[in-house]
């Protein structure tokens, strides 16, 4: 799951100068944000680092290509402007292929998870717990205000990263719909705290893979009803404010911006095409397991 976030984050926030050193480098990148979770033994280790080749050498044969057509038709779909609708639509198609890495990444996750052991479950739980204090500390303890001009200000530098900085009318449109932003990130680490207990309760059980690889699947797949009424709607809200501030910018981009932002996405296009082209001829064979074997 965090491979398919660094993969989207790599399409919609990366530069076009950088995204290829940092895709090149996603086997390092992944490998340190596992051992900040779990401190692998070597077999552990040497099965993960097989198996994330193998999903990497498939993503960069597969997936790029559909990357780089995408982006060249949302150059030529946003040369002229936007709306909600279109923009949902890829956002869609973005979102899509994350959930098709997840789905190559979950068999890795069984094989790793189901092989911990009681130390390393124990470790996990401290890490995970860590990791969602981080999550919610931009914003616990900040007042409405204080909230709101965070996320005003995230936007604004992400936006940025294609546009180039954005002029004084667009920083104010910016500003004024920050106040209809709802803070979740409290929430958001919440919801995760939930998920993660079963997911700890269900590593009791991983010494019988016909429970845990079935069992682990079920909770990824009904990771959103862990949400809860209060965080879908907050969530909701937000995905909304930030689609009709992303249409509004891109509508109202000035010409200097909008070629800059059309050369970022153009750029990007390329990288991948040229990532794509660079794979090795023969792709990687995993072989063996951790626990299904």
């Amino acid at each position: 799951m965090k491979t398919a976030a660094m993969l989207l984050v790599l399409l919609v926030v990366a530069s076009g100068c950088s995204v290829k050193l940092a895709y090149n480098s996603l086997d390092r990148l992944t490998r340190w944000w596992a051992n900040d979770y779990v401190n692998m033994d070597d077999q552990q280790r040497t099965y993960f680092d097989a198996a994330l080749e193998e999903l990497l050498y498939w993503h960069r044969t597969d997936q790029l290509p559909l990357y780089a057509d995408f982006l060249d038709a949302v150059e030529v779909s946003l040369s002229d402007g936007t709306d909600e609708q279109e923009l949902q639509s890829m956002i869609n198609t973005m979102l899509g292929w994350g959930y098709e890495v997840q789905d190559r990444g979950v068999p890795i996750a069984i094989e790793v998870l189901g092989s911990l052991s009681d130390e390393q479950v124990a470790l996990l739980s401290r890490r995970l717990e860590e990791s969602n204090l981080e999550w919610e500390e931009p914003e616990v303890g900040k007042t409405l205000d204080e909230a709101r001009a965070g996320w005003a200000k995230e936007f604004m530098d992400r936006f940025g990263r294609f546009s180039g900085r954005l002029n004084a009318e667009q920083r104010t449109y910016v500003n004024a719909q920050s106040v209809r932003y709802i803070p979740d990130m409290e929430l958001w680490a919440d919801y995760r705290r939930r998920w993660q207990a079963d997911l700890l309760a269900l590593l009791q059980q991983r010494d019988d893979p016909d429970v845990f690889g079935p069992g682990f699947i079920r909770l990824v797949e009904a990771r959103e009803s862990y949400y809860g009424e209060e965080l879908t709607a907050i969530f909701d809200s937000n995905i909304a404010l930030n689609l009709e501030v992303s249409v509004w910018l891109i509508n109202h981009l000035t010409d200097r911006q909008r070629d800059r932002f059309l050369r970022r996405v153009e750029d990007l296009a390329r990288d991948f095409r040229e990532l794509a082209n660079a794979a090795p001829e023969t792709p990687p064979e995993l072989e063996g397991c951790l626990i299904t074997c």
